[in-house]
Parts: structure tokens; C-alpha cells; sequence
């Protein structure tokens, strides 16, 4: 799965907040068990950031791919779909808190691209 500095252990696994994807509550679920993270509030705190920035990302995905990249404002001018820069943003927050988790984001992400 992915890197981690540190011994993977079981124990307790809280379960993932209600209001997570199904992806994200699986892959909440994974690092969680795999790293014994239930010993640690503050780890939980940053992996709930993480898994909230990987669904907003995720959905911003989805509007922009039924909307596409550009929206025509009122002027009738094309400008770049919001959601792209929510996308970007929410990705970049995902990644940091992978490495303050001290997790590798590329091969914890699983469609986040």
C-alpha cells in the first residue's frame, strides 16, 4: 500500500465519519488498521482533512467533467470553471496531509490525479 516511517500495527480502527465517499471511508479504513492511527487523535485529525479534501476533489472532477474547464460568464466571456482551481487546491491539501501523515500520496490516492 504505501509508505510509512514507522511500524504498521492493528489495533483499535475507528471507523470513518459518516459523511465520507465510499473510497475514501475504504482507504480511511486501510490506513487507519495498517498504521494503528486510533492511538492518535491528531493523526485522525489530519487523515479527516485528507479524506474531506479527496472528496471535494473528486467532485469538483465530476461537475467539471459534466460541465467541462470553461463557463461563460455574464459578459459573455469564457473564463476557466471554478471547479478546476477547487480541484487543484483540494489535491494539493490531500497531498500535504499524506506527508504530514507521513504517507506516500502517490500510491495512497487512488483517483486522486
Amino acid at each position: 500500500m504505501s509508505k510509512h516511517h514507522g511500524t504498521p500495527s492493528i489495533g483499535m480502527s475507528p471507523e470513518p465519519p459518516g459523511h465520507l465517499s465510499e473510497g475514501s471511508a475504504a482507504l480511511w479504513r486501510s490506513i487507519v488498521r495498517d498504521y494503528n492511527f486510533g492511538q492518535y487523535p491528531e493523526a485522525l485529525a489530519i487523515l479527516l482533512e485528507a479524506m474531506n479534501a479527496r472528496d471535494r476533489a473528486e467532485q469538483a472532477r465530476l461537475i467539471i467533467a459534466a460541465e467541462g474547464i470553461t463557463v461563460c460568464d455574464g459578459r459573455n466571456s469564457i473564463k476557466g470553471h471554478p471547479c478546476v482551481a477547487i480541484a487543484k487546491e483540494a489535491q494539493n491539501v490531500f497531498i500535504s496531509a499524506m506527508k504530514a501523515l507521513r504517507l506516500d500520496p502517490d500510491s495512497s490516492a487512488k483517483g486522486v490525479s
